[in-house]
């Protein structure tokens, strides 16, 4: 009962970092700010937060099919101790949130900072933390009105909204997840990519080491294995690391290349 209702709970905040840091990212990339001077590492952050969500989602989902399977069976799980504890403890966490929110949301508007991109920001986290609140608090109050029930022996109907919530919220995580892999890119050309980067810092080093070598002999060196003979530029791979064929070097003029 206790591990089931925590694992929820901290799949449900894996979840919603992974979607607002998703929103944050779709606002970056559609919405051009002057103050931002660009998205560094757009990809890298998508392929994990998607990593996350593909991970989080069906687990969550399954947790909380197990969770309303056994308060189907026995309704007296949802007032007990452990899950109004943790419930109590998300209401905190979300409710500070929203506060540092509005913070924010103040101190942006006195630094004249208050721009489309920044209110859109401040707009997902309230939704989402909003969202948790509304979902625990409405949780809180059914139980306590099912409390109240059993004392009076009256029947207790759950309000039809909080499913909704939850499927609003399961639809956006999901549409959050598509996002992240299109703003990944295709996953079969990322070792490429990350080749071709090893390939230009592999000959941006050579450009360095070379360098080195014209300061301290004044000239070019003949070939590129001449630079393995000098302690100062030995280290530097002259070969690609995937086909293994070297790098071609030439010197045009006496300090071309």
């Amino acid at each position: 009962e206790a591990f089931l209702h925590l694992l929820a709970m901290l799949l449900l905040y894996m979840t919603a970092f992974a979607t607002g840091a998703v929103l944050f990212l779709v606002i970056d990339v559609f919405l051009s700010d002057p103050t931002n001077r660009g998205i560094f590492g757009a990809d890298r952050m998508a392929r994990f937060h998607a990593a996350i969500l593909m991970a989080s989602l069906p687990v969550l989902a399954l947790v909380r099919w197990a969770i309303n399977r056994d308060i189907i069976r026995n309704p007296a799980i949802r007032i007990a101790p452990v899950v109004r504890t943790l419930s109590y403890i998300t209401l905190l966490i979300t409710s500070l949130i929203m506060v540092c929110d509005m913070v924010a949301v103040l101190l942006g508007f006195l630094n004249g900072d208050l721009t489309l991109t920044f209110i859109l920001k401040s707009s997902v986290v309230v939704l989402l933390a909003g969202g948790i609140f509304l979902w625990y608090i409405s949780g809180l109050h059914f139980e306590e009105t099912l409390s109240e029930g059993k004392q009076q022996d009256a029947p207790v109907q759950e309000s039809l909204w909080r499913p909704r919530l939850s499927v609003a919220g399961f639809f956006t995580a999901s549409v959050c997840l598509v996002f992240s892999l299109w703003i990944a890119g295709n996953p079969v050309n990322q070792r490429l990519i990350r080749l071709d980067s090893q390939r230009v810092a592999n000959l941006r080093s050579l450009q360095s080491a070379i360098e080195r070598f014209y300061k301290k002999e004044t000239r070019l060196p003949k070939n590129l294995e001449e630079l393995k003979t000098f302690p100062d530029t030995y280290d530097y791979e002259i070969t690609d690391a995937v086909t293994g064929a070297p790098y071609f070097f030439s010197s045009t003029t006496k300090t071309d290349y």
